[in-house]
C-alpha cells in the first residue's frame, strides 16, 4: 500500500466522504482499529520497536536474515525510512541503509553502475517494496522502490554481501521513474528489474474515490533493461496495481490488482493473460521453499483502510489474510486469517524455520506465528 502525503489527504476525505454516506462510526472504529502494547497474543509473536515495516525478504548467508523495508511516516522530512536487517534466533539488529553515521552522499562510492548511468545519488531514502534476486554474473542484487519526494520515485540498486557474519549493502545505481510515478513494488529480472506502477500525480481526491468504488485503471507493470530502458507489461494495467512475483524460469508475472482483487498469472514477454484468482486487496507476494506463492492481503473496506493510513504509532488491528496459492493452478491450499490484538494489516508474509513473518505498511511492530497456523482449504 502507500503512505505519502497527497495519499494521506485522500485517505481523510474518503473517510469523510464515507461518514456522510453513512458508512463510518468515527471514533469508535478508529479507537478499535489502533494498537499501542506491543504485546503477544496466544496465537501471534511480535517484535517491536520498527518503523513501517512494509516489506521483507529472506537472506539466508550466514545463519538466516530478514531484510526489513522501513517505510517513511508519510512525512519524508520528519520521518525518513530506512533498511534493517534482523536475525530472528539471536534477535540482533543491524542498519543497512542509509549507515549509521553517514549522509547518503558519504556512503556512496564510485564503483560500477548497474543502474542507469544518467540517475543521480539519491538525497532521500524512502523505501517501499523490495527484492532479492541474482544478476547473471551472480552477484546478489538488492532492488528497492525509493519514494524521492512526492511524485519522484526511483529503483535504487545495492550490491548485498556478508561482512562480519552480517549482512551489508553498497549503493551501484538506480533508474528514475517516469514523472509522477507511485511506484510500489519490485522484482529483479535479469540485469534490470520489473515494477508497478500504482498511479501517477496529481491525483484528486474524488478521483481516488471512485478508483476503489469502480475499480479504474490507474496504473500498470513496467520492465527496465539497460539496453532497451523502459516498456509496459502488456495487458497489466489495473486499479492500483501492487505486489509482484516473478517465477524463477523468468517467464511469468504474477501481480496482484489491489482494487480489481484479482491476482493475475501473464506471460512476462508478450503480457498474456494465463489464469486469475480473486484475492481482496492483496498486496505483497513471496516464494516458499516448496514453490508455493504466499499472498499478504487486508480485507478491509474502505473505512477501515483509510483510518489506517491516519495512524502515526502503534499498529493498525485491521483484518489480515495469508493464503498460500499454488501457482500452476492459481489454488489456494492454505490460509490464515486475524483480525484485532496484536497485530494487523498485512502487507508482505514470508516463511522461514516454521514461521511465517509478516509486515505492514502502518506498524512499529512485525508479526509471526508457526506455519501449522495456516490453515488446509478445500479445493
Amino acid at each position: 500500500m502507500t503512505g505519502y502525503k497527497h495519499t494521506r489527504a485522500n485517505a481523510a476525505l474518503i473517510v469523510l466522504m464515507l461518514s456522510l454516506i453513512g458508512c463510518a462510526d468515527g471514533e469508535d472504529t478508529a479507537t478499535a482499529l489502533r494498537s499501542f502494547a506491543c504485546l503477544p497474543s496466544a496465537d501471534i509473536k511480535v517484535v517491536c520497536g520498527l518503523q513501517n515495516p512494509e516489506d521483507l525478504v529472506l537472506y539466508d548467508d550466514d545463519g538466516g536474515w530478514l531484510l526489513i523495508s522501513q517505510m517513511s511516516g508519510g512525512d519524508f522530512a520528519s520521518a525518513p525510512g530506512s533498511l534493517i536487517a534482523w536475525q530472528p534466533e539471536s534477535g540482533r539488529r543491524q542498519r543497512l541503509w542509509p549507515p549509521e553515521a553517514q549522509t547518503l552522499s558519504d556512503a556512496i562510492r564510485d564503483e560500477a553502475h548497474w543502474g542507469d548511468p544518467t540517475c543521480p545519488q539519491p538525497a532521500q531514502f524512502s523505501p517501499h517494496g523490495i527484492d532479492l534476486g541474482t544478476r547473471p554474473d551472480g552477484a546478489s542484487v538488492l532492488l528497492v522502490v525509493n519514494h524521492r519526494a512526492e511524485g519522484v520515485a526511483s529503483i535504487e540498486f545495492f550490491a548485498l554481501q556478508s561482512v562480519a557474519d552480517a549482512p551489508q549493502l553498497e549503493w551501484r545505481g538506480c533508474v528514475m521513474a517516469v514523472p509522477g510515478a507511485v511506484m510500489n513494488d519490485v522484482v529483479a529480472a535479469g540485469n534490470g528489474f520489473i515494477a508497478s506502477r500504482m498511479y501517477s500525480v496529481p491525483m484528486p481526491a474524488w478521483r481516488g474515490f471512485l478508483m476503489a468504488t469502480m475499480r479504474l485503471n490507474t496504473g500498470s507493470v513496467h520492465e527496465w533493461q539497460p539496453a532497451e530502458g523502459w516498456r509496459e507489461i502488456p495487458n497489466s494495467a489495473g486499479a492500483l496495481p501492487n505486489g509482484l512475483a516473478l517465477s524463477s524460469n523468468g517467464q511469468t508475472l504474477f501481480v496482484h490488482q489491489y482494487f480489481d482483487q484479482q491476482l493475475l498469472k501473464l506471460n512476462r514477454l508478450s503480457g498474456e493473460l494465463l489464469g486469475s484468482l480473486p484475492i481482496v486487496h492483496g498486496d505483497n507476494l513471496s516464494w516458499t521453499a516448496d514453490g508455493s506463492l504466499l499472498s499478504a492481503s487486508h480485507p478491509a473496506g474502505l473505512e477501515e483502510m483509510s483510518i489506517c493510513h491516519e495512524l502515526e504509532n502503534g499498529a493498525c488491528l485491521s483484518d489480515m489474510l495469508i493464503q498460500r496459492i499454488e501457482p500452476q493452478s492459481l489454488r489456494i491450499t492454505h490460509a490464515f486469517h486475524h483480525r484485532g490484538e496484536p497485530f494487523g494489516m498485512a502487507t508482505v508474509a514470508v516463511e522461514r524455520g516454521g514461521e511465517i513473518y509478516v509486515g505492514s505498511f502502518r506498524a512499529d511492530r512485525i508479526a509471526h506465528f508457526p506455519v501449522e497456523r495456516l490453515q488446509a482449504v478445500e479445493p
